[in-house]
Order: C-alpha cells, then structure tokens, then sequence
C-alpha cells in the first residue's frame, strides 16, 4: 500500500517558522542550501597573441565555458566561480577574464584594474578577473587562480553566463588552461 503526502511547506512544530517551501514545479528550498550546481569546461589550452587586448571591445569568448542556467527560484544567490591558470609572455603585462550573464559584463572596471565594482552593466572592462605583471623584461609569468563571486538571481528564466578572455595590451601573448582545464561554474543557494 502506498500514501501520498501533499503539503506545500513543512514549518517548525514549535514556533511555526517554514523550514522546507516546495513551489508549483516541485522543487524544494530550503535556505542555505545547495539547488542546483552547474559546471562547464575547457580542457586544452587557449592563446591570444594578436588582435585581441582591452580596448573594451576585443574580449573573446572561451566558448566551451558558456552555460545556459536557469535558477529555481528568483530569490536565489548564484556563486559564480572561474577557475583557471594563466601565463603572460614576451611583453604582455595583464591577462584580463571577464564574465557575461545574458552578454552583459558582471564585473567592471576601469582599463587600469583600479575602481573595481560589481555594479552589472555598468560601463568598463571585463574584470572578474585581471593580472597584472609589472616587470615588462621577464618573459614568462605563469598564475594558478580560482575567483567566485555571489549575485542575485533576479528571476527564473534561462540566463546564458560567458566566460570572456583579452590581454591587456597589444603586445606578447596571453595563455590560459595550459596546466589544467579553465573553468566557469554556477551554484545555486537558496534563500
């Protein structure tokens, strides 16, 4: 024999407080915890040697670290997090990363890395992440790094994040995931 148990929240037997809400799609929240947990990669390296540097409109995509997120509440924090190695050579001074939700820059500032915000949409370079060398006259710098950062979901509807790549200036060359895979991952907290 088998029982049904439709209940659309289960609250505290003392004070009332609702621990577990359930929407109409059937997902559960509970605040604090994990919804959902989204991972893309690219497994081989990626290099810039020409063309493309900061001039705010160069940035390339890492197509293999696109994912299209759809958050299970609109109340939700999403942790963004990159992960990656960089490596600068031959005059390049700064690797800049960037991420996109829905083609608009999360994380901004100014072409120097000075006056950081995360104001999104607001105007600047793509700088979820950005390293600077301030030795021109050594050739190789090679960086391990690992960024998250914590947004509003703002909705449930698909969002499509990008991860964005340039170099700094138009000289040398700029390499990430040499060393390991370059990551873009998205975790959803409810709240």
């Amino acid at each position: 024999m088998s029982s049904i148990l439709k209940v659309s929240e289960i609250q505290d037997p003392t004070n009332g407080t609702t621990n577990i809400t359930l929407n109409s799609a059937g997902n559960a929240k509970m605040s604090g915890h994990v919804v959902q947990h989204v991972e893309a990669r690219r497994t081989t390296g990626y290099d810039l040697s020409s063309g493309v540097f900061s001039d705010g409109s160069t940035h390339v995509e890492v197509t293999e670290c696109r994912i299209t997120f759809t958050p299970k509440f609109s109340d939700s924090k999403l942790l963004i997090t990159v992960g990656t190695d960089m490596k600068m050579t031959s005059g390049n001074l700064g690797t800049w990363l960037g991420v996109r939700r829905d083609d608009v820059a999360l994380f901004t500032g100014s072409a120097n890395g000075s006056n950081l915000t995360n104001t999104e949409g607001s105007t600047g370079k793509d700088t979820f992440v950005f390293v600077y060398r301030s030795d021109a006259g050594n050739n190789n710098h090679h960086f391990t790094m690992e960024r998250s950062l914590l947004y509003d979901a703002n909705s449930t509807n698909a969002q499509v994040f990008k991860l964005m790549y340039s170099r700094f200036s138009n000289a040398g060359s700029s390499s990430l995931g040499q060393w390991g895979p370059t990551t873009l991952s998205i975790t959803e907290i409810a709240q």
